[in-house]
């Protein structure tokens, strides 16, 4: 796997006027080439799967101007409408 961050944020410490009190951004990352990323983590039981409903949150204030990618980290299956929502 090759290093495609350079570095990675607590959104409380994030730049760019991205703190804001559980928005659903977890984490922000700072792309190698440049771009900001936004991230959640889901850690569920391992028979679950991530909803799309489990995500809105994310979805919604990962749309903003000053991010320009998503990653989704889960412990557990993802949904096929949660995986085409990510994508785009």
């Amino acid at each position: 796997m090759t290093q495609k961050s350079s570095v990675v944020q607590i959104l409380n410490s994030a730049p760019q006027g991205l703190t804001s009190d559980n928005n659903g951004i977890d984490l922000v990352l700072k792309h190698r080439n440049g771009e900001t990323w936004a991230v959640q983590a889901k850690c569920y039981d391992p028979v679950y799967t991530v909803t799309k409903s489990n995500i809105d949150s994310f979805i919604s204030e990962s749309g903003r101007p000053q991010i320009q990618g998503r990653l989704l980290m889960a412990s557990c299956e993802i949904g096929a409408k949660v995986s085409k929502t990510i994508k785009g």
